[in-house]
């Protein structure tokens, strides 16, 4: 059996600004946690200059997604397939779509969801 690839959702609610601070908080909790993210996917990164300047710090793949909760669910398992070495991926997204991901990723026996 393989590991599972954990999946961090990390919710956001709020303006832009205050998302891009919001979800960098997050991430660096997950770092202080000695999670090392391998890629985050998120709407748009154009909108998120704090969060794409910390994943290029730190050497994060970044990946737009589309806006519709299950493209961000079949994207993210597409990469999945094809880069299967990447275990650790989070997925920045509006707070009303995680309950929803959470619950697809939960019925996929692959991956290992986290409501962050």
């Amino acid at each position: 059996m393989t590991d599972r690839i954990k999946i961090y959702l990390i919710g956001f609610d709020a303006s832009i600004f205050e998302s891009d601070i919001h979800c960098i908080k997050k991430m660096k909790s997950l770092d202080e946690l000695e999670i090392k993210l391998n890629a985050v996917f998120a709407k748009n990164f154009k909108k998120m200059p704090v969060v794409k300047r910390y994943c290029s710090n730190h050497k994060i793949e970044t990946i737009n997604l589309v806006p519709d909760e299950q493209n961000f669910f079949y994207s993210i398992i597409r990469y999945s397939l094809y880069k299967n070495d990447k275990k650790n991926l989070a997925a920045l997204v509006p707070e009303k779509m995680i309950s929803k991901l959470n619950y697809l990723f939960k019925q996929d026996g692959c991956f290992e969801p986290h409501i962050i």
